[in-house]
């Protein structure tokens, strides 16, 4: 919107960070998941409003920081 950049799609991944780490598709179905198992989803994201370089160097570092954006 306004020149702001897309937001992010979102995600499921089945036991993330471990040896036995699965990104999913957005539509599953008969997954079984055994103890210890772990499941993460990350929601999409809404994108932004407006150049990042229309900002403030200062706002720019603050969503930097508070991770809004990547740097």
């Amino acid at each position: 919107m306004f020149g702001g950049e897309p937001g992010a799609p979102g995600r499921l991944v089945c036991n993330s960070g471990h040896a036995g780490e699965q990104s999913l598709p957005s539509k599953v179905s008969r997954l079984v998941l055994q103890a210890g198992d772990s499941m993460r989803i990350e929601t999409p994201g809404g994108g932004g409003a407006g150049a990042a370089a229309d900002r403030s160097p200062e706002r720019r570092d603050e969503d930097a920081r508070g991770g809004k954006v990547s740097t």
